[in-house]
């Protein structure tokens, strides 16, 4: 018989009028709230140098905007259904003020890139998207007023947000990214806006007039205790931060593939979908029993993580990510309160979510020196047995055996240095016969420690390889080299006497390591004069007088992200103006998951230059690399087809990235 009743109420739920106008409304503003997070995080990447941080930062802001959105709404619905559409109505129309979206005249860090970032945020799209996350809890708050189905339960509107959120979140890598232009998109997003606000205006004025569910001050429920709410914490708190640790992970020690931001994300989002969705509150005891299997399995992959083709690794992270969030999202959904605690629900739900983001976004960086938040996190999963009835000395066994765990890694060697930023986590490992720096599992470098073979440049600036070639073919005629991007400091063993050769790196911290002679030398030993700053190098080499460098080697790539502002036409445009007569570009292609040949290719058709691409480099001091030469007509590109192993690359203009357009898909492998 519930289950008919159930049924029926879920039918009448689609057919009736103002619980559609409600859905629709809800599924609106989700989408519009998940399409402006990637969409303000790829505004901003280009003063940020491409780093990863920049996801993590936004999505803390997003969630604590998101608290505040749900304080807001709880404090406001004790106004009732008269007052509170009232008092919003100003509020709403706030956003129009800053509408259409863009990016500030200041918006580069001076400081701190996390709390200018963060800045950044609130004065670009503070106020829409705080509008935004109200309008989740206060439709279903208004909705609870109203005398129509399943007011008594309102969250299906809570499941159809998260639907629109999905669907919002998907849609801009492959949907909105690939077909429109940023300033497209920011036009297109900021009326859509509106329309929104007008399906919010009809809510607010179909729960100011509409007819009132009766309900006597008899029938409210009791308040839930403090104990209930700690659990709510909780179980809102352990997904949260494990997406932002899986997210981490994925992105810089398994694949550095930025698209990967997204699908943890959306994973976290379905798991609302699926445990919001229904009226029953069963708890998920066998989905709890394969998450603890599948930390498990995670931590011993780790083991072997290196060895095991890719999608295998990436299928298990994202799967124990799925698994564990709808554990947690399923026992929140059972254990939902009545109606007129609904509010209060979601603030205690967004503080949880919020304290995810803080932990992974802002305190991990500064407590740890490396990243072990996702294994950290792993510990707390044990604990959701708690919430099933298991006996606690088991769950607390785990976890503390997971905890400990979670600060114990394998050797790579012997380990020199550690440190963490916001751009990246570092590590310096000497082996036998060299020291070598890492991101994550991508070697950034390393330095023979041989005598006769310690001045010689390895990896992918080695002299059997592509830049071997270059430098071979022009080095003497060098005077002035810029380099974006800097490592070890390899490049600066091709220095001559008589030569500048300038680093530009947006870490300081890499700066540091490669200027120590404890670790690396190549700066220290060249015979060139060699100068080192600290900045996004598209900014930086704008700030060069025009005609200063001779060769410009781009090679700025964070493990294998593409910091895609620097390979647009109107950067190698800028490129173009900073070098001397008979200079040339060179750019580092290597990326095992980008073939960014293409995009180089339509911005040297566009300047009207030749282009030409080579491959190679052998061990034990060269790996194979892949680079682009661009130079004028008679320049480096067409010498090196003529006199090295390199072959003439062309392309077409609409093949170029523009800081309008650039879709990280055209180029997928």
């Amino acid at each position: 018989m519930t289950t008919v009743i159930a049924r029926g109420k879920a039918s009448a739920v689609r057919t009736h009028p103002i619980a559609v106008l409600y859905t629709v409304t809800a599924f609106t503003g989700a989408a519009l709230l998940f399409l402006v997070e990637p969409m303000a995080a790829r505004m901003l990447l280009p003063s940020y140098g491409g780093a990863a941080s920049v996801w993590a930062t936004c999505t803390l802001f997003f969630q604590v905007v998101l608290l505040l959105g749900y304080v807001f709404v709880h404090l406001t619905s004790r106004l009732g259904p008269r007052g509170q559409p009232l008092t919003l109505a100003p509020f709403l129309l706030l956003p129009l003020l800053v509408l259409p979206l863009a990016l500030p005249s200041d918006a580069t860090p001076e400081s701190s890139p996390v709390f200018w970032l963060l800045r950044t945020l609130l004065v670009m799209i503070g106020l829409p998207f705080a509008v935004l996350t109200t309008t989740g809890p206060v439709l279903q708050r208004w909705y609870s007023w109203l005398d129509v189905p399943r007011a008594d339960d309102p969250y299906f509107l809570y499941a159809a947000s998260n639907v629109g959120s999905f669907v919002g979140l998907l849609a801009y890598p492959f949907v909105v990214e690939p077909h429109l232009s940023l300033g497209t998109q920011r036009s297109a997003w900021s009326w859509a806006f509106v329309g929104f606000l007008a399906l919010v205006a009809a809510c607010g004025l179909v729960a100011f007039r509409g007819h009132r569910r009766a309900a006597a001050p008899a029938q409210h429920s009791q308040r839930p205790a403090v104990r209930r709410m700690l659990i709510w914490l909780a179980l809102a708190f352990l997904p949260s931060s494990l997406m932002l640790g899986v997210t981490t992970h994925l992105t810089t020690d398994v694949a550095p593939v930025p698209l990967l931001w997204v699908v943890p994300l959306a994973i976290y989002l379905a798991t609302f979908v699926i445990a919001f969705a229904g009226t029953g509150r069963k708890r998920p005891g066998t989905a709890a029993a394969v998450a603890i299997v599948l930390v498990i399995v995670t931590r011993a992959l780790t083991l072997v993580e290196r060895t095991l083709p890719l999608p295998v690794t990436v299928l298990v992270h994202l799967a124990l990510l799925a698994v564990v969030a709808y554990v947690a999202h399923a026992l929140l959904a059972a254990d939902r309160p009545a109606a007129d605690h609904l509010t209060l629900f979601f603030v205690v739900v967004s503080i949880g979510g919020a304290l995810g983001g803080l932990f992974n976004g802002l305190l991990a960086p500064l407590l740890f020196d490396r990243v072990i938040e996702y294994t950290l996190v792993l510990a707390g999963v044990p604990l959701l047995w708690l919430a099933l009835g298991a006996t606690r000395w088991i769950a607390l066994g785990m976890t503390t055996v997971l905890a400990i765990g979670a600060f114990i890694s394998l050797p790579r060697g012997e380990v020199l240095a550690r440190s963490r930023t916001f751009y990246g986590s570092y590590l310096v490992v000497q082996h036998d016969d060299r020291v070598e720096l890492a991101h994550g599992t991508t070697v950034h470098g390393f330095q023979s420690r041989k005598p006769d073979e310690r001045s010689e440049p390895t990896s992918y600036y080695a002299r059997n390889g592509p830049l071997g070639d270059v430098f071979d073919t022009v080095g003497k005629d060098l005077v002035d080299i810029t380099a974006v991007g800097l490592g070890t400091g390899t490049i600066a063993a091709y220095g001559l006497p008589g030569q500048t050769i300038r680093f530009i790196e947006i870490d300081p911290e890499v700066v540091r390591i490669a200027s120590d002679q404890r670790y690396f030398t190549f700066l220290a030993d060249s015979a060139a004069t060699v100068e080192t700053t600290a900045g996004d190098g598209r900014r930086r080499v704008a700030e060069l007088a025009p005609s200063t460098t001779d060769l410009l080697v781009l090679d700025a790539f964070s493990s294998d992200a593409i910091p895609v502002h620097l390979l647009t036409a109107e950067a190698f445009a800028e490129y173009a103006t900073r070098i001397r007569n008979g200079g040339s570009i060179v750019v580092h292609i290597s990326n095992l998951y980008f073939d960014l040949a293409p995009v180089v290719a339509g911005a040297a058709q566009r300047l009207g230059w030749h282009a030409a691409v080579g491959e190679g480099g052998s061990k034990p001091l060269g790996v194979r690399s892949g680079w682009i030469a661009l130079s004028p007509e008679g320049g480096l590109a067409d010498t090196l087809v003529a006199e090295s192993n390199w072959a003439p690359l062309t392309g077409t203009a609409d093949q170029a990235w523009t800081d309008d357009h650039a879709s990280l898909l055209e180029v997928l492998r």
